[in-house]
């Protein structure tokens, strides 16, 4: 299986057109059978952030300056 993830600040225009992309491009293989095509979002809050800073940090490179981010997966 293979996973494609992306982490970015949030952003109302750019999230809406990920998810009416990856909706076209799944209306295009939905035949296939045994597909199960998945779109994993994860909202991560300003609060979060910062949390996350008083243990080490976080693996994005986010700080609780830069506003809430999303995490998107898609298997």
């Amino acid at each position: 299986m293979i996973f494609h993830e992306i982490t970015l600040r949030y952003n109302a225009t750019i999230f809406s057109q990920v998810i009416d992309i990856w909706i076209q491009e799944v209306e295009q293989i939905a035949q296939v059978p045994g597909l199960f095509p998945i779109l994993v979002v994860q909202p991560i809050s300003q609060i979060a952030s910062v949390g996350v800073q008083k243990n080490g940090g976080n693996p994005f490179g986010f700080t609780g300056d830069d506003g809430p981010i999303v995490g998107m997966l898609h298997p």
